[in-house]
Order: C-alpha cells, then structure tokens, then sequence
C-alpha cells in the first residue's frame, strides 16, 4: 500500500493520435533509475518536510506516499523528465479495483502463460496475490501484470459507446480513487481537481478525518490485512468538538508456505509474515492532536506533522502472523469566537 493506492509496480506510455490510444509494452518501474531528493524538485514543501526522509519524488517505489494525487503525479512526471529528457503531458494511475470495472464493463481476458482467465471476479485477487506465486521472478510478474493491465485497457478502450451503466461503474472506480488522473493543462487540471479521479485530498472546511497506509514491511503482505475504523465525536454546545479515531488491524498473513519476495523475512526490516503498516491519523485544518494511544498504550512523544492545513497523527506498528494492534488518536476543536 502507498498514500495513493500502492506501489508503482510497471508503467507504460500511452500516446493519443487523432482521438486513437496506444500503449507501449509495460516495464517493471525498477528500469528507470533512482533519483536522489535534490535531484528532483519536489511538488511542494509539505511533499519534501513528509517525504525526503523515504527518498523524495525520485525514489520511484515511494513517490506516492502522499495521499494527494496532485503531487504524487507531479513527482512521477518531474522525475520522468529528469530520468529520461522527456517531457509529459499528465499521469494515470490505475489499481486493481479499476480493472475490475474495466472488465465488468468488458467482460474477461485470455490471463498469462497457464494463469487463470481474468475476470472482474478474480483480478483483484490474482494481481494482489495469485500471481505471486505463479511469476517467482519481479520483474517478470511486472511485465506480465502490465500485460493484462494494457489488455484490459484496450479491450475497454475498443468499445463501442458506453452504457449508463458502464458510465457508472467507471465513476465509481474513480470516485473511490482506483483510477487517478492528472494533466499538466491547467483548465483540464482545475476540471479533474473537482471530481474524484482527481485524488485530491483534504477538506477546506468542516469536520475531516483520513487514514493514511504505507506498507513499511518490503514484503506483499497487505492482501491479509484487515482493518476496521471507529470514529467517535463529541459535539460541544459552544462549537466545540472533541474527536477520537481508533484504528484496528488483524494480520492473517503465513510465515511459511509463500515465496520470499511475499512474506520475507526482510532481515533489518521485518520477520516473516509481519506487517509494519505506517499509519497516519489526519483530522481537519482547525483541529490539533492532542494524544496518542499505541496497542493501549499512552505515546510520550506524539510523532506527527501536516499536510495540506491538516494535522496528523503517525506511528508504525508490527504485527506478527496471527497478531494485532491499533492505533488511537485524539483530536480537539477550539470553540468558536462570538463575532461582535
């Protein structure tokens, strides 16, 4: 998992002529090279004080740490041009979930080598987790994923007028945030910035609250994850509010029985079957943390920072197979001044 949805895993350029789209062979992102942060100009100073410390926008596996697509996007196409000398024009980034209602729209493809066919009813477990097993190699999944994702894109991009309902089910992919897009045109991008597949994230005004995963295990282990959020608000007559979030996590994951490169160890970084889930607690621009409870714990010192005006809470967790923990954090809103 990454702020934006999870980690870049293959990329591909895709070229509009005349209204007609083309994709160039998926490559695993691994064949562009690693930049340094002051190689990049980072998208803003939140992006650089957050995320300089993971590697900056030009560390490719964790250029989207941000939950706010903008940048992330920003980041991809600024260390694209550095990397390469090419210019681009905007950036799409697409999950699982995406394809899924890509192929409920398009019915199935021919999956690879002696894979399963992919249909809407598999492909998120398959990309996730099934392929793991059956492509040991990386950089070969990658291609291979890239090769189903390119698939499924021009078999979607082929059809002939959309319905409402395949219109429906394309808006709420991307009003989840599964199918992000971002264009360097400044009136498309003001358009997209409006609605969901835009990805940007906070809120100018009001009550806000967000849960922000980074996988910090280097493992695949994400799939076994579940999680379960409690949010409580207490409403105070003079405006103001005091608010807890807690956070729940289970981890179902083996310590045997899957590849390396699934369940590690990561020696110096996790056991096998651990999960190490960054986590960060946003509240709204007007709030301010005010504690922190880690596996029931108190937190002395209470790690955090902002991001878009929006404070946050962050700690990481370890959770061996078969464990849990949770994270808890409290936030406050100050009463609201009686204008004169």
């Amino acid at each position: 998992l990454r702020g934006t949805g999870g980690i870049m895993g293959a990329y591909s350029i895709l070229s509009i002529d005349r209204g007609a789209p083309s994709f160039t062979p998926f490559r695993p992102i691994q064949s562009l090279p690693d930049l340094g942060p002051d190689d990049v100009e980072a998208p803003s100073e939140d992006y650089r004080r957050n995320y300089d410390v993971f590697g900056g926008p030009g560390f490719w596996l964790n250029s989207n740490m941000t939950p706010h697509y903008p940048w992330a996007a920003e980041a991809l196409l600024a260390s694209y041009e550095v990397a390469t000398g090419t210019a681009l024009d905007g950036a799409i980034v697409a999950d699982p979930f995406a394809l899924k209602a890509m192929l409920e729209i398009t019915g199935p493809v021919d999956g690879p080598g002696k894979g399963p066919t992919i249909r809407a009813e598999n492909v998120v477990a398959y990309t996730t987790n099934g392929a793991y097993r059956q492509f040991e190699d990386p950089e070969r999944r990658k291609r291979v994923l890239g090769d189903v994702a390119r698939a499924v894109f021009e078999r979607f991009l082929a059809e002939p007028g959309g319905s409402l309902e395949s219109l429906r089910l394309l808006a709420k992919a991307a009003s989840e945030g599964h199918l992000l897009v971002y264009s360097t045109d400044v009136r498309m991008q003001e358009g997209l910035a409006a609605t969901g597949s835009g990805g940007a994230f906070g809120a100018r005004h009001g009550d806000f609250v967000a849960v922000v995963e980074n996988n910090g295990a280097a493992n695949k282990l994400d799939f076994y994850t579940e999680r379960e959020t409690e949010y409580l608000v207490e409403l105070g007559p003079d405006g103001a509010a005091r608010s807890e979030l807690l956070i729940r996590m289970r981890n179902e994951a083996p310590d045997s029985g899957e590849p390396r490169y699934v369940m590690g160890p990561r020696p110096g970084i996790s056991a096998a079957g651990e999960i190490r889930p960054i986590l960060r607690l946003f509240c709204g621009r007007a709030c301010r943390v005010t504690s922190g409870r880690l596996n029931g714990s108190p937190i002395d010192q209470l790690h955090g920072g902002s991001e878009l005006g929006h404070p946050f809470l962050q700690e990481q967790l370890g959770i061996r197979s078969g464990g849990s923990g949770n994270l808890g954090g409290r936030f406050a809103v100050q009463a609201r001044t009686p204008s004169a």
